[in-house]
């Protein structure tokens, strides 16, 4: 596609002049900064009087200021640091064509699957550079849309519909939206037919399900004492969450209280409704719950069908009769598979289980025949996943999505009404900027420290000199048994046309991808192994000669963030730039702050000795260390954003920081090291594509900058 192109450059010749031009320019840049340049950063108060003691070992603090978002202190520190990144990131001088080049690959239309709710059908759809979802409404699959929910058109564009759930008759739509990403969220209310929003609001909400009542009445929901600051960018622990009704019209004040629990602060409520209505003993089947994971498939009367890893890492469904649930008493009804993980199971028409499973890093959907569980069919995939799903009980119609790497959207159906089940194919996105036979996608298979075999997706265009000159763009997360599964990426595209290089994406334990062994062989004890991961693939990437350490960049988020932290930590001398976002620095305190106690299963807890031995060696925060032999550190951009309420920013203060005071003062560091602080978005969430274009745009400034990349511009799909 010629789009790009045509905005700079009108003739052909003049666009292979310009090239040359620019390329000189960040050439000369890059030397000039590489030789001759070393970055002198704000100074930052070290209280060196603030040391904790961890079980007999003094471990200083000296930037917990930085853990107080709204002081003068912490905001003059960002600005200052903000300052310096920007004017930095001005000086790559392709800028604009990145920005452009970017648009163009991001413009093209996104829907989700169609699903019914009472007498309409409805499916979300952005189009094109929409900061938001739309949500639209049409009577039949086949009829004329109208805008349901715009949230394009409110609050600045900053408002996200973060969930929802329609009334049993489908009557009316509650959904929650949340300001600039925060997880704090409102619930709203709207008539299906009038499209009028109810007066009704419901506030200090956060994590909570929505549970109409049979009669349409009202629902319940999960909130917080009144009190809270619900703005996002505070940092207190959400603490005393109870389970509310609210009947439609009513006040909010008047809403009654139904569940709390005055003796564990901190559990959470998420309400459910069950068919029967009736008064119920509550009677407790799972009281200690540890690693495994119980999840409500479907019952007949008193037996539950529930999806678990009790005793099956790839999970299994057992049938548990409420009349005797212990343990002894389960039957299972869908065994474990050796092989395949099962990832999530949807009733369809009352007596079908779709069961979607991954198989070496990509999806396959196995059919059921309830209530005996007979397995129907398999339906194999292509190297990709299933990104959307839609299917009730009720509906005898399953719609899901798929992705591939350079495929963004195949939505299929599978009509339960007939007697033969088929997958039909019905809608397609074909881009005109990307044709899948143009690349080459690889699966393999390389050794990590200890000898256990990780899987990675690399891509590249067809017919590349693998000779080791190549940029590649690594990313990781291998945290909270999360699977990384191939789908379509825009950026993917940039990073293969633009910069001639490789994308890689190492499946790293500590994720799910291999059941729940998988996830607890890179967590806790054993996040080492974690790491030894990432930093394995690193070295096959180099050995293998798709690129070498000078070309290599490092990208991850939250978890991922703290992998490229810590990985940095032990091995500077791998990676040619690093980028940790939103990533989860200080493994000493995260659990003081907003839901991180929910992470100590995850990472253990310093209050722990026997923890605390394991945490302090990969604390990311407590490892920046000098390297041997006159080594730099990579250039390294910290990013965070203003309203992240989950991994709080003071994470990535606290660690920019220390990098700066430890590794900015080396006389060798030349290396920026440098802070991007996103405003007014929070983890990840309500980050419209202006904002998320403009983060890549800065990402890909930050590479070109630093690691001498050549920007390929003429003839750009």
């Amino acid at each position: 596609m010629q789009a790009s192109e045509a905005k700079f450059h009108p003739r052909v010749t003049k666009c292979f002049a310009w090239r040359i031009k620019i390329l000189l320019r960040v050439r000369r840049w890059w030397w000039c900064r590489k030789h001759h340049f070393r970055f002198r950063y704000p100074s930052a108060n070290r209280d060196e009087t603030i040391v904790d003691d961890y079980h007999g070992t003094k471990v200083p603090d000296p930037y917990r200021w930085l853990e107080m978002p709204k002081t003068e202190e912490v905001k003059h520190f960002i600005k200052q640091q903000t300052a310096i990144t920007e004017k930095f990131l001005r000086n790559c001088c392709v800028r604009e064509f990145i920005l452009n080049r970017l648009i163009d690959l991001y413009n093209y239309p996104k829907y989700s699957c169609p699903f019914k709710r009472g007498n309409y059908y409805y499916y979300f759809k952005k189009n094109g550079m929409e900061p938001q979802t739309i949500l639209y409404q049409q009577e039949s699959l086949e009829g004329d849309s109208r805008t349901f929910v715009d949230l394009n058109i409110v609050n600045n564009k900053t408002s996200v519909l973060s969930s929802f759930a329609f009334s049993e008759n489908g009557g009316i739509f509650s959904y929650t939206t949340s300001s600039f990403g925060s997880d704090w969220v409102k619930i709203r209310f709207k008539n299906v037919d009038t499209l009028k929003d109810y007066p009704d609001v419901l506030e200090r909400v956060k994590f909570s399900n929505i549970a109409w009542t049979h009669d349409n009445l009202g629902l319940f929901y999960s909130c917080y004492p009144k009190g809270r600051n619900t703005s996002g960018t505070d940092t207190s622990t959400g603490t005393n969450q109870t389970v509310a009704y609210h009947r439609l019209g009513t006040p909010p004040d008047e809403d009654a209280i139904v569940v709390e629990f005055p003796d564990q602060p901190t559990w959470d409520g998420h309400p459910g409704i069950t068919k029967e209505i009736a008064r119920f003993e509550i009677i407790p089947v799972i009281t200690e719950i540890g690693s495994h994971l119980y999840e409500y498939v479907t019952n007949y009367d008193s037996l539950f069908y529930i999806r678990t890893n009790k005793n099956a890492s790839n999970y299994q469904v057992v049938a548990i009769d409420f009349h005797n649930p212990v343990e002894s008493n389960w039957t299972v009804k869908i065994p474990e598979d050796k092989l395949d993980v099962l990832q999530w199971t949807c009733v369809i028409s009352y007596d079908k289980l779709v069961a979607c499973y991954s198989r070496h890093v990509s999806h396959i959907l196995k059919l059921f025949q309830l209530p005996e569980a007979t397995l129907i069919k398999i339906i194999d995939l292509e190297m990709g996943s299933i990104t959307c799903r839609a299917g009730k009980p009720f509906d005898s119609v399953f719609f899901f999505r798929t992705e591939f790497v350079f495929n963004p959207t195949k939505i299929y159906y599978i009509d339960f009404a007939k007697e033969e089940l088929e997958v039909k194919l019905f809608r397609e996105i074909k881009p005109s900027f990307v044709d899948p036979e143009d690349f080459t996608v690889k699966k393999i298979f390389y050794p990590s420290l200890d000898g256990t075999q990780i899987p990675m997706i690399i891509t590249h265009r067809k017919g590349l000199n693998l000779n080791g000159s190549h940029f590649c763009r690594l990313y990781g997360y291998g945290g909270f048994g999360h699977n990384l599964i191939p789908a379509f990426s825009p950026q993917r595209l940039f990073t293969i046309d633009n910069l001639q290089g490789v994308e890689a994406v190492a499946n790293v334990r500590g994720g799910g991808e291999y059941g729940e062994n998988w996830h607890i062989d890179g967590c806790r004890h054993n996040k080492q192994n974690c790491l030894d991961d990432f930093l394995a693939a690193a070295e096959y990437l180099i050995h293998n000669n798709y690129t070498n350490p000078s070309k290599l960049a490092i990208v991850g988020s939250s978890n991922g963030g703290l992998v490229v932290a810590a990985c940095v930590n032990q091995r500077p001398d791998l990676f040619g730039a690093a980028v940790p976002i939103v990533g989860v620095m200080d493994l000493l305190r995260f659990h003081k702050f907003t839901i991180g106690s929910c992470w100590i299963t995850e990472y253990g807890i310093s209050d722990l000795e026997e923890d605390f031995k394991f945490i302090y060696k990969i604390s990311p925060l407590h490892n920046i260390k000098p390297p041997e032999n006159d080594t730099q550190y990579p250039p390294i951009l910290v990013m965070t954003a203003d309203h992240d309420n989950r991994v709080v920013p003071l994470h990535s203060l606290k660690y920019l920081a220390e990098l700066q005071h430890k590794i900015g003062q080396l006389p060798q560091q030349k290396n920026p090291l440098m802070l991007r602080v996103d405003s007014k978005t929070g983890h990840g969430t309500a980050k419209g594509y202006s904002a998320l274009i403009q983060e890549l745009v800065d990402i890909y400034s930050f590479f070109i900058l630093n690691m001498n990349l050549e920007l390929k511009i003429e003839n750009s799909r």
